[in-house]
């Protein structure tokens, strides 16, 4: 395992540029559980004069008591905590202490949401105190919390106290899959690259990951045992976000077995498509689900819906459906029978989503046709074959288009793959084509040869993208 702080860089270099500012900066932070934002900001606050409190799951009184002794204890050093009944009266007394308000501080409250409890009153204070009085100080203020719905809804929103004082809105998103060669795993990049995505990229769950045992063992630790590291860890994660979690996880599971249209979710879940809709719109607002629709339209009618996060697309899809027979010590059975011969598969919407990373972040404008901006998927009728087909990745700008075709396979890419995608081609007008073919396992000799006589078509390999 490897707890050690790295990457952020681009994270890091943004907290330390507003705290460095000469004016009043309200940092928001947030981003889902274990993704590392208390490490980060922890990161940032090395060597400044800060003030640091954490919220905690308890009464408004204990949490108004720790956040009293954060503040006193730095700005009152050695002498008594005076008792305060309301965050107002708390902010009312550091408001008349000038060694506060010049003081420079940074103040770095974290898990936010539960600092709060269950009304604005801390929001509203805050407002008054960076209306009133911090306005024109030197102070930074850091909030952060792991409940997106309520850093959208009650820090970011129009609606929020905080609403238009927020100086820097940072979302910690999790590593990319070049990110993770920090972590030195023993093992192939084909396996690192499955270990990377059934944890969804997320910092705390991969330095789960044993480095003295075989790949499959880490799979059976984290997923299948009985004593599972990551057991009940989803339906933890959608408790802090949803009081109905057995709803939220019911429809996860259709989207998990397949279904991604509204009517086929609500169709398996006999539910009202409104019904459905209400859910799944939930579940989109914290970043679980994605709802797309063909590069091109925006008719709803076509909208699919996927789970985006890793985590939880592994989850539904092999460890929920399993929970008895690995609640009974028989996980390893499943792992070797139900999952080991599925990965492949399993793998090949996650290639997907990793190779459109990848572009997005290795643009290259000698490589590189146009910016693609709106590079997604595309999947539709064809006007000429009078069949359904889909497209991996495609993007367009004025009269060029690029397709893309991702291959998690064992076989070496070969040209047969390179025409089906030209084929898919013909059903689109445009000027200029060009053809990008990723691949686990690499491209025969043919097709290398004919890169290299095409700058329309270019191959990207697993190890390039690992290496990039």
């Amino acid at each position: 395992m490897n707890s050690n702080f790295f990457n952020r860089q681009v994270e890091l270099s943004a907290l330390n540029k507003r705290y460095d500012s000469s004016k009043f900066e309200l940092i928001c932070v947030y981003g889902r559980r274990r993704i590392g934002k208390t490490q980060l900001i922890i990161e940032s606050l090395k060597n400044r004069k800060c003030i640091t409190c954490t919220g905690l799951k308890t009464t408004y009184e204990e949490n108004l008591k720790n956040l009293s002794f954060a503040f006193l204890s730095v700005l009152m050093p050695n002498m008594p905590i005076p008792k305060f009944d309301s965050f107002r009266e708390l902010f009312q007394f550091i408001n008349s202490l000038e060694t506060f308000l010049k003081g420079n501080y940074v103040i770095a409250l974290d898990e936010f949401p539960l600092l709060c409890g269950a009304d604005d009153e801390l929001s509203s204070v805050l407002q008054y105190s960076i209306d009133h009085y911090w306005i024109n100080s030197n102070l930074k203020v850091v909030i952060c919390g792991s409940s997106i719905s309520f850093m959208k809804e009650k820090v970011l929103s129009g609606d929020s106290p905080l609403y238009g004082r927020i100086t820097l809105n940072l979302e910690v998103k999790p590593f990319k899959l070049w990110e993770i060669k920090a972590y030195n795993w023993p093992y192939s990049i084909e396996e690192n690259t499955i270990l990377y995505s059934v944890l969804g990229g997320i910092p705390r769950y991969l330095n789960l990951v044993n480095s003295s045992i075989s790949f499959i063992d880490n799979l059976n630790q984290i997923f299948f045992s009985q004593d599972a590291l990551l057991a009940g860890e989803v339906d933890d994660l959608l408790k802090e976000e949803f009081t109905e979690v057995s709803r939220y996880s019911v429809v996860l599971s259709a989207i998990a077995n397949g279904k991604s249209s509204l009517n086929e979710i609500s169709q398996e879940l006999n539910m009202q498509t409104g019904t459905a809709s209400f859910y799944l719109t939930n579940l989109i607002k914290v970043g679980i689900i994605i709802k797309e629709v063909p590069l091109g339209t925006t008719n709803n009618k076509k909208a699919i819906y996927t789970i985006h996060d890793g985590l939880f697309r592994f989850f539904f899809k092999f460890v929920r459906p399993n929970t008895n027979m690995i609640n009974f010590g028989q996980g390893k059975h499943v792992l070797d029978n139900l999952v080991l011969p599925y990965l492949s598969v399993y793998m090949g919407l996650e290639w997907e989503h990793i190779s459109i990373d990848y572009l997005l972040a290795s643009y290259n404008a000698k490589r590189d046709p146009f910016l693609y901006s709106n590079l997604s998927r595309w999947w539709g009728g064809s006007n000429k074959t009078k069949t359904q087909i889909e497209i991996d990745c495609m993007a367009t700008f004025k009269d060029n288009i690029l397709f893309g075709e991702c291959k998690w396979t064992n076989d070496l890419v070969d040209e047969k793959i390179l025409n089906e995608l030209q084929k898919k081609a013909q059903n689109f007008d445009y000027k200029d084509k060009y053809y990008y073919l990723f691949s686990k396992s690499g491209f025969n000799q043919n097709i290398i040869k004919k890169s290299k006589q095409d700058s329309n078509l270019k191959l990207i390999t697993l190890e390039e993208v690992y290496n990039f």
